[in-house]
């Protein structure tokens, strides 16, 4: 081992102490000074209730007694409807509607084959105004039903149908424009009776939505009656300090504004959570939810983490949100930048370059050093192909490391010098089922760890195509596309299944325990969604290690 050693140091040295490489360091660094100085992250909007006063009791004189956006009796009455989105399910309104339309239409069926019998001279077997209220009735619902949004109808409409039920409606329509005799119109309608059974078949693909009664009460446990209690509770800590108040106090006036933003995060959350649990629902039942009408696609991944998050927030105990990060996906509490925020977004941008560092050190280890005959000269001086192997690649780590290390470490003390240093805990998601708490610099030894992760893996990689011939240049080239390509993927196929059998994304830790530049991350491909962060740790540690010694036998081959 002590010749493993001493082949990284020197490695290292060579390296790490090249002028050549000093000045892009620095030079790198002076842009990230640049960059802290040219480009101030944007602290996110602070969320808060819409009430404003300079004093705490006038708030509070606002906040409960008038009728102003965000006032007590507006969020009441906001929190009240989870229980109409729960109630809709008992709601049987619009199919009656659509029922009486279909008893409507069926009588102009029949009208119809009436009056074809007198060849459309006798009397009409319905009126004008009968077939006018029939085809309005036709019209109402469906310029009604395309207004309405998730959850406003319990009725199941898939959109094909819908839009053939809208083109029926305004052939309906259009037949008794300029028209005021029945028969006449009644003709026009046999003309094309075929639009009678298509009517009919889409009113019968119709369907309600219902959920059990027994789901239908544990919502209203865990999310109407949780919030109740919880706005209550806050509700009571309000007329407290508004009890007590004094004049000219700036801190009360801070502690009503949070109190009354909390208030309307928890009502808020009520509503969204029964929202988010019946897409779910929906979303198994029918299939894509984006099918039927009303509907937008939802992403199971992200509704699920939506709901830990608000699971979260509403079971605390505690009446004041103060965490770091925003519970709720929906809404932003106030979020203040800090030193740690500054030092995440240079590690990304540091971290990307290092990797690059990490490919070109492989290509120079194993082969620049291997076409120049160094590598020849080290197994010369009685060291194993083993100890050389090992050694540079050890080698490898070090370099990227103490990059790491030492841009982490300048960039945090120059972010001190621009942002405050952030207070408590923040929130990341650690898989859909828990959400747990992790200090800012904890998070930050986990993005580091993250980004050496990434560098062993490409590099391991690198150190591979090296290997399978000695044209080195072509052998970079193609190690860096398929970085490039890797990257690309990253970001564009993320929530493809086959893309998450690839092993270069199981190389970041940092997206594994919840990270991102400035806010809660997780990683959304099916795996990982239905897996276990450790699995895929073990998946990647496998391909690594597997990779790494055919690599080391196919190094010695050579």
């Amino acid at each position: 081992m002590r010749k493993v050693f001493k082949i990284a140091s020197y490695d290292f040295k060579r390296i790490m102490l090249n002028p050549i490489t000093i000045i892009f360091l620095v030079v790198v660094l002076a842009l990230c000074f640049i960059v802290g100085l040219a480009y101030k992250i944007p602290a996110t909007p602070q969320y808060s209730t819409q009430i404003t006063a300079d004093a705490t009791v006038d708030f509070f004189t606002a906040f409960d007694k008038t009728e102003i956006d965000d006032s007590k009796s507006k969020l009441d009455a906001l929190l009240k409807q989870t229980l109409n989105y729960i109630d809709l399910n008992s709601n049987s309104k619009d199919k009656d509607t659509l029922n009486d339309i279909k008893k409507n239409f069926e009588t102009l069926q029949s009208a119809t084959e009436g009056a074809k019998a007198t060849q459309f001279t006798g009397t009409a077997p319905v009126t004008y105004n009968e077939i006018l209220y029939y085809t309005n009735n036709l019209k109402t619902f469906v310029e009604e039903f395309e207004q309405k949004k998730d959850f406003e109808t319990n009725l199941i409409i898939n959109k094909k149908d819908f839009e053939q039920l809208k083109e029926l409606s305004k052939y309906f329509s259009g037949a008794i424009e300029n028209k005021t005799n029945a028969n006449k119109i009644l003709e026009e309608f046999y003309n094309s009776k075929d639009n009678f059974t298509k009517i009919f078949e889409t009113i019968n693909k119709v369907e309600i939505w219902n959920v059990a009664e027994e789901e239908i009460n544990t919502l209203k446990e865990t999310y109407y009656n949780t919030a109740l209690l919880k706005t209550e509770k806050i509700y009571q800590k309000m007329v407290e300090i508004n009890s007590n108040a004094t004049a000219g106090n700036s801190e009360d006036l801070e502690e009503m504004k949070s109190l009354a933003t909390n208030y309307k995060l928890t009502c808020e959350s009520a509503k969204y959570g029964v929202i988010y649990e019946f897409r779910l629902v929906l979303e198994n039942h029918y299939g894509k939810v984006n099918n039927i009408q009303g509907y937008d696609e939802i992403y199971k991944e992200e509704t699920r983490v939506a709901l830990t998050k608000i699971n979260h927030f509403l079971q605390d105990e505690s009446i004041y949100y103060t965490q770091y990060q925003s519970a709720l996906n929906f809404n932003i509490a106030s979020y203040k930048v800090s030193s740690f925020d500054y030092t995440y977004f240079m590690l990304s941008i540091v971290g990307f370059l290092t990797i690059l560092f990490g490919i070109f050190l492989a290509y120079k280890f194993f082969g620049l050093d291997r076409k120049h005959g160094k590598i020849d000269i080290l197994i010369s001086q009685n060291a194993t192909f083993n100890q050389v192997f090992a050694g540079q690649f050890l080698a490898i780590f070090y370099c990227t490391s103490f990059c790491i290390a030492s841009f982490t470490l300048i960039n945090f003390i120059w972010g001190a010098l621009m942002y405050s240093f952030l207070p408590g805990t923040m929130i990341a998601v650690f898989n859909l089922d828990t959400i747990y708490f992790i200090s800012p610099f904890v998070f930050l030894l986990i993005k580091m760890l993250g980004i050496q992760l990434q560098v062993v893996f490409y590099s391991t990689i690198t150190i591979f195509i090296m290997n399978l011939s000695r044209k080195f240049e072509l052998n970079l080239a193609i190690a860096l596309l398929l970085f490039a390509v890797a990257t690309i993927c990253n970001i564009f196929l993320n929530n493809i299944f086959v893309y998450c059998l690839l092993p270069f994304i199981h190389s970041d830790l940092t997206s594994f325990l919840g990270g991102g530049i400035m806010q809660a991350g997780f990683l959304q491909t099916p795996l990982y969604a239905s897996g276990n962060f450790f699995i895929s740790l073990a998946y990647y540690s496998v391909v690594v290690i597997s990779l790494y010694t055919f690599t080391k036998q196919l190094f010695k081959k050579n």
